[in-house]
């Protein structure tokens, strides 16, 4: 809602700037101050049902003050949560309601786009709160690791690719600490995430790489698009390097720019993460659904709604 103030007199004193206190149900919820401006305070945590919204407006002395209050009914919203793109998808798994005393918390089950099940052995897990499944996350430190038994990159990626994966990273002081390994260290190309770099590579040396902020969670997509002709790396939801790949045809052949890796995808190992999800595809996802991907990451509804509100440019 916004708050507005004209102009305010006492005393034959013209006051320009005012304290401002937001009551929710005879709560103090924010205290701040405004000016002759139009001003705005947002909340997106009020449960369900009615409430009492108390605004109250004094000037600097507090010598004089005023207020207003109305109650606003909170509905459930109409808004249906994105789910991740499921169409080319060779493994989607998440960490969301996992827990360290479920059951088989040892492994890690995924899908494919057809639904069938993968599993994914989980390794020299501790399972504490700096190792296993803590506040929907797989956390991977010390020597614990996970290996997905699938082998993206096997085929070259020849009808396009994708790996999605949202973590975060702690520096443990070792340069170079694997969090994801999809390398061929002979030919020196594929995939990789150290706790602080994104790295992709073709066995020609065409190369995209790209430093984020470590302790804080990053959402990254490496994308081999054959029909663009480019591979990228998104850093939360935005294109951020990009090389042209050197795919050409002669004599009805098709030859493509290598990317071979005969290797599954091993998380862990060296670094520190925490893995919410991951998803590979054998296919390039296209703009609108590596949008559709971001968003679906957030798990809380509001959060949700108002990226997609941000997206079509919609005030927040």
């Amino acid at each position: 809602f916004a708050i507005v103030v004209n102009a305010w007199v006492t005393s034959s004193i013209l006051f320009s700037t005012f304290n401002v206190y937001v009551y929710v149900n005879d709560n103090q919820v924010s205290t701040g101050t405004c000016g002759l401006i139009t001003s705005y305070y947002k909340t997106s945590s009020l449960p369900l049902g009615l409430h009492t919204i108390k605004v109250e407006v004094s000037d600097f002395g507090n010598t004089a003050s005023d207020y207003v209050t109305w109650t606003v009914n909170i509905t459930e919203s109409s808004y249906e949560m994105k789910t991740p793109v499921t169409a080319g998808a060779t493994f989607i798994a998440s960490a969301k309601d996992k827990s360290n005393q479920d059951e088989n918390r040892d492994k890690w089950m995924g899908t494919d786009q057809d639904g069938n099940s993968i599993e994914v052995p989980l390794i020299n897990f501790s399972w504490n709160d700096e190792s296993g499944w803590v506040n929907d996350q797989l956390i991977i430190s010390g020597n614990s690791y996970a290996e997905i038994p699938v082998k993206p990159l096997a085929d070259n990626a020849r009808y396009g690719f994708t790996l999605d994966i949202e973590f975060l990273t702690k520096p443990i002081g070792v340069e170079g600490a694997l969090v994801l390994d999809l390398w061929d260290e002979t030919n020196n190309c594929g995939i990789k995430i150290t706790t602080e770099e994104l790295i992709m590579q073709s066995k020609a040396g065409n190369r995209c790489d790209l430093y984020f902020e470590e302790d804080s969670i990053v959402s990254a997509m490496f994308i081999i698009d054959r029909n663009e002709g480019t591979a990228k790396i998104y850093l939360n939801g935005v294109m951020c390097e990009a090389f042209h790949l050197s795919d050409y045809e002669a004599g009805g052949i098709k030859y493509l720019e290598d990317f071979t890796v005969d290797k599954n995808i091993k998380l862990g190992g060296s670094g520190y993460c925490a893995i919410r999800n991951i998803r590979t595809y054998q296919v390039a996802l296209t703009t609108d659904e590596i949008i559709n991907n971001f968003i679906s990451n957030k798990i809380v509804k509001s959060e949700q709604r108002d990226l997609v509100n941000f997206q079509k440019g919609e005030d927040l």
